[in-house]
């Protein structure tokens, strides 16, 4: 498919065949699951063959065989449906992850799987927050502030927070999206990526009187900005020409334009600025190998030097010590994410992992190494001592996603003006709101289900307590990709009486409280999927191309795709990892349709055990608003407790309340040429 610029007339394509094979997107180095079984095959064989050589009654003959052929058949049956090896137990100080399937009771069982260990298990032990490591660091956790991006409220915004003093406290609060807030070295000001002209462009908000000031004003889609050491200039990751380059622009004269420090096929991004000289450090990616590289802007051709790479394992956001002496960022492989820290006085000595996580910050003494540790649904902050690596802060939760984070010398906010404490103590009005009606039933509460108007699936339905946020959530997508991806269900409710395939007697489609989209898009090459595995277990990212790809909506991708089709092309190795990553990122503009779900309350359930033999058990498709419900307890606000022991229980009426809200109209799609900027009141 031709990924340029699309013709604003076109329409969205016709669903293509299901069946012809997509891509997805994966991290490399997956262990294989039949592999362990072949030593077994060989052996089993070999014991065969020796009972031809020996004579024995005939009666003994027959129990012998009969014992190993069931033997073998146990074998087969394990080395076809075994997964990769579990990974080992977590450290202590690790959040854990989500428990395995629950079983209900009666008809209704868990499959039996495997004990699911922390998300975040590393090879990097994690240590525990101890007394003698608070009394390290006793005055580091209250140095500066940090500023945040996450999503409120269904769009992103700046937050400042002091984990001793000071609770999230809104900076930016406007219905679009602001990301990748970068502190000036003396912070004072935030530079930041934001949609406001319905364009990634960069802007620099004032902390003394909260006024924006605009620095970008291009198509392209421009992001992470990161700041010189005398705040003069900001280097950045701009989309253009299909790539991502690294690019410098003033602050103090934005409309003289960028330059750019990097062209060319390779992806370049997540520019960091050393605080000790003219050196940009930046992660590249070319050919499905991942390099970190230092520019020196005061030699001749800006000579690269490049501290690690090519690898396999991916990179992410670099950041330099506040006195520039070292450097740090993060590494994804199949266990995981670590923080390590490059010794620039040292240049060849390899770096030093710290702990768990990603997107590392530093405090402003540079004692301390802020960090993001996700798991499948939720991301928490934590820091550990430097050099030590010493848990200092556990991992404390965050409200959503994290799309950007810094930390360097700032006011409090009891020393800040007016227009930031009136900000940080607003509360948004709600994009929907529950209606669900309990319906009592003796002693009981339940809840009925609610149709789903325009959408097609086999049960176009919901409970009664999650079908207002879906009907939002397909409200908001519909208009930032330009096309009504939700109109087209896989799959909503599934009636107890209509079993799923095995492995999914507690899938949440029985609840009411998930879907699964179509999978169409998938071969027309407007959806890709992104493999993230936390200790052994898979979960998927799902990324939806936008109908404009002009940089009006949606972001670049940066990761790999995976191509599962290749798992047919006769490499056993191959098949039994599941297929093969591809060597470029997806060109074009795209929404990570997982983060915009997660704003609505919907979350990705993970992969069964055996999804590389078994394609439904990839279940990349489906997401559930759990609420902090159990599976049982979900199944309790629709059914009996004496009906789940029911082989043919009558599914719960589908009659709506009597008062619901009709439900909204389906979204339509009216082309608009690109939007000028109009400033807000007092900025």
């Amino acid at each position: 498919m031709d990924t340029g610029p699309a013709d604003p007339s076109t329409k969205k394509p016709s669903p293509p065949n299901p069946e012809v094979p997509w891509r997805a997107v994966v991290e490399p180095g997956e262990p294989a699951g039949l592999a362990e079984g072949e030593g077994w095959f060989r052996k089993a064989g070999e014991f065969l063959q020796a009972l031809g050589r020996i004579r024995l009654s005939l009666a003994s003959l027959v129990l012998i065989l009969a014992i190993n052929l069931v033997v073998l058949a146990s074998v087969i049956g394990v080395a076809l449906l075994t997964p990769s090896a579990p990974a080992l137990p977590p450290p202590a100080g690790i959040i854990r992850g989500e428990e395995a399937p629950r079983a209900a009771s009666g008809s209704l069982t868990a499959t039996p799987t495997r004990p699911v260990p922390s998300p975040t298990a590393l090879a990097t032990p994690v240590p525990t927050r101890t007394a003698a490591a608070q009394a390290s660091f006793p005055g580091e956790l209250g140095q500066g502030s940090l500023v945040l991006s996450f999503a409120d409220n269904t769009y992103a915004h700046l937050f400042a927070y002091q984990p001793q003093t000071l609770p999230f406290a809104r900076l930016t609060d406007s219905p679009w999206d602001d990301i990748t807030p970068a502190l000036s070295p003396d912070g004072s000001r935030v530079a930041y990526a934001s949609r406001q002209n319905g364009y990634w462009d960069l802007f620099v908000l004032n902390l003394a009187d909260g006024r924006s000031q605009r620095i970008t004003d291009t198509g392209d889609s421009d992001r992470s900005p990161a700041w010189s050491p005398d705040g003069k200039f900001l280097a950045f990751e701009t989309y253009t020409s299909g790539h991502s380059q690294i690019a410098m622009i003033s602050t103090d004269a934005p409309g003289s334009g960028a330059t750019y420090l990097t062209t060319g096929s390779s992806e370049n991004y997540s520019p960091a600025w050393s605080p000790a000289g003219r050196k940009i450090a930046f992660i590249s990616s070319n050919a499905g190998k991942y390099s970190l590289l230092i520019a020196d802007l005061d030699q001749r051709g800006n000579a690269l030097a490049r501290p690690v790479g090519p690898v396999e394992k991916r990179l992410l956001h670099p950041a330099w010590s506040p006195d520039g002496s070292h450097l740090a960022w993060g590494e994804v492989s199949g266990d995981g994410s670590r923080l390590v820290v490059w010794n620039a006085g040292e240049p060849d000595r390899p770096p030093a992992a710290v702990g768990s996580g990603d997107w590392p910050v530093w405090s402003p003494d540079g004692k301390l190494l802020g960090a993001r540790i996700s798991t499948p649904n939720r991301d928490f902050l934590a820091a550990y001592g430097f050099p030590g690596g010493q848990l200092v802060l556990p991992p404390q939760p965050l409200p959503a996603r994290l799309l950007g984070m810094d930390w360097k010398v700032s006011p409090p906010l009891s020393a800040s003006p007016a227009w930031m404490k009136a900000r940080a103590g607003e509360q948004p009005t709600p994009v929907w709101q529950d209606q669900a009606a309990p319906i009592a039933i003796g002693a009981d509460t339940r809840y009925g289900l609610a149709n789903l108007d325009g959408v097609s699936a086999p049960n176009p339905q919901l409970s009664d307590r999650v079908d207002e946020s879906f009907r939002a959530l397909r409200q908001r997508l519909t208009g930032e990709l330009g096309w009504d991806f939700l109109a087209l269900l896989e799959n909503a409710f599934q009636p107890i009486t209509s079993p799923l395939p095995p492995g999914m007697e507690s899938d949440w489609l029985y609840t009411g409280r998930a879907v699964r989209v179509g999978t169409a898009p998938l071969a027309a090459g407007w959806m890709v999927v992104a493999r993230e595995d936390y200790a052994g277990q898979t979960y998927w990212r799902v990324y939806l191309k936008t109908r404009y790809q002009d940089g009006s909506q949606g972001q670049p991708v940066e990761q790999p795709a995976w191509d599962i089709a290749s798992r047919s092309g006769g490499d056993p190795l191959i098949y039994e990892q599941g297929g093969t990553p591809e060597a470029a990122f997806p060109a074009g503009y795209w929404i990570d349709f997982t983060e915009f779900a997660a704003r609505f309350g919907w979350e990705r359930v993970p992969a069964l055990p055996n999804w590389r033999s078994y394609y439904p058990g990839m279940r990349f498709n489906e997401f559930a608003r759990k609420d902090g419900l159990t599976w049982s307890a979900a199944m309790l606000e629709l059914y009996p407790p004496e009906a789940l022991s029911l082989p043919a229980a009558p599914p719960p009426s589908a009659t709506p309340a009597p008062g619901r809200k009709a439900s909204p109209a389906t979204p339509t799609i009216t082309p608009t040429r690109r939007p000028t900027w109009t400033p807000l009141p007092g900025s």
